[in-house]
C-alpha cells in the first residue's frame, strides 16, 4: 500500500513539512510516481518515520539519526543511548541540590523575622567558604576573588549557593 504525504502527515501526527525536512536531510527516501512525480509513501517509510520520531524523543539529532541508520546500527545507538543516560543522571544531581537549597532559603526567610537586629551563625565547613573581602560593620575593602574562586563561583557545572 502506498500513502500520500498528507495521509502519512495524518496518521503520524506531523507536519508535511517535517516529512519533507528528513527527506532533505537524507534519512528518509519515500519513492515517486513517474506520471506526476508526486512522492509515495510505502508501509515501510511509515516505520522508519515512527522510528525517526521516536529517536527524536530520546534526544537524537538529525545528523545522529542519519548515522545510525546508516552505518553501525548498535553501537551508535548504545553509544549515545549511555551519554543521554548520563545527561539525565547529571541533571537529576543538580535538581535535587536546588531543591534542597531552595528548600533551605525558604526555611531561612520563615525564620528571618525572628532574627532582625540579631547576629545569625551558621557553622559551614570550611571547604564551603570562599573569602571576598574584609569588612568591619557596614564598610568594606576591595573585593577580593581569586581567578579559582571566580571560576567555582560562575561556573555553569556548579550551583554555589551565597
Amino acid at each position: 500500500m502506498e500513502y500520500k504525504i498528507g495521509e502519512v502527515s495524518k496518521i503520524l501526527n506531523i507536519s508535511k513539512e517535517m516529512i519533507r525536512y528528513y527527506e532533505k536531510q537524507g534519512i528518509l527516501k519515500p519513492s515517486r510516481k513517474e506520471d506526476n512525480n508526486y512522492r509515495t509513501y510505502s508501509v515501510m517509510d511509515v516505520f522508519l518515520l515512527m522510528e525517526i520520531i521516536r529517536y527524536q524523543s530520546i534526544h537524537f539529532g538529525i545528523k545522529d539519526i542519519s548515522e545510525l541508520l546508516n552505518e553501525h546500527y548498535l553501537e551508535n545507538y548504545a553509544q549515545h543511548l549511555y551519554q543521554y543516560y548520563q545527561e539525565i543522571d547529571q541533571d537529576i544531581i543538580k535538581k535535587i541540590l536546588l531543591k534542597e537549597r531552595v528548600k533551605e532559603l525558604a526555611e531561612r526567610i520563615e525564620t528571618c523575622k525572628f532574627n532582625l537586629g540579631k547576629y545569625w551563625v551558621k557553622n559551614v565547613p570550611a571547604y564551603q567558604l570562599v573569602f571576598l573581602t574584609n569588612g568591619k560593620g557596614d564598610d568594606y575593602d576591595k573585593l577580593q576573588i581569586s581567578i579559582e574562586n571566580r571560576n567555582l563561583l560562575f561556573s555553569k557545572e556548579r550551583m554555589v549557593y551565597v
